[in-house]
């Protein structure tokens, strides 16, 4: 039980942290840092590169980091991908279908076809007038 105990403690400490770390980060806390330029060169390598990184610790922290959004980004980026392959599939199905119609009204294969058909005709009229 104490071990429990212990561990639910860290864990709430650890969340703690985070939390502190990731609002001050937030809230501006790297400007301070804005102040001290004129001491060294290093400072404001670190205010450039802190503040030009904001977006992607929002993004880490926003979306990455927390469940609920993981969670459904990836059930957004699955559904797009069932989505993209039912078009595909749908896509691939009525290009074989055009080159089919294509093909089949080609004048060349329409002229077959009419010979095809006439010529049942004229078999079927004249074993009909022979009986």
């Amino acid at each position: 039980m104490h071990a429990k105990q212990s561990r639910d403690r860290w864990f709430q400490v650890r969340r703690w942290l985070l939390n502190f770390v990731v609002l001050s980060y937030l809230l501006g806390t790297t400007w301070a840092l804005g102040y001290f330029n004129n001491l060294h060169v290093t400072f404001q390598y670190l205010f450039v590169c802190l503040n030009a990184s904001t977006g992607i610790f929002v993004l880490m922290y926003g979306v990455l980091l927390n469940k609920k959004t993981r969670e459904a980004s990836i059930q957004a980026i699955r559904s797009r991908e069932m989505t993209t392959k039912f078009t595909k599939t749908s896509a691939t199905s009525a290009t074989e279908a055009s080159k089919k119609l294509s093909l089949a009204l080609q004048p060349s294969v329409l002229a077959a076809k009419m010979r095809k058909q006439s010529s049942r005709k004229s078999q079927s009229g004249t074993s009909h007038c022979q009986n």
